[in-house]
């Protein structure tokens, strides 16, 4: 399961300080569905709104420390 999405929409809530919502929407279907991914605003920001991106799923045997 590999697929492109596009970045559609950068968003911020008052709920959430220092996070950014990003909003991809999958290419190539008639009704894509949407994915939203929380990151720091350094991370937002260092990708292209409009950008187009490639996702593809990755199996890891343990979360690093850092996400643990």
């Amino acid at each position: 399961m590999k697929f492109n999405a596009r970045l559609v929409l950068l968003t911020r809530a008052v709920e959430q300080p220092g996070v950014v919502n990003l909003h991809f929407r999958a290419e190539g279907e008639a009704v894509p569905p949407q994915m939203v991914i929380p990151v720091a605003p350094a991370d937002a920001y260092a990708l292209k709104f409009g950008g187009l991106y490639r996702f593809e799923p990755v199996e890891v045997d343990e979360l690093p420390a850092a996400l643990a």
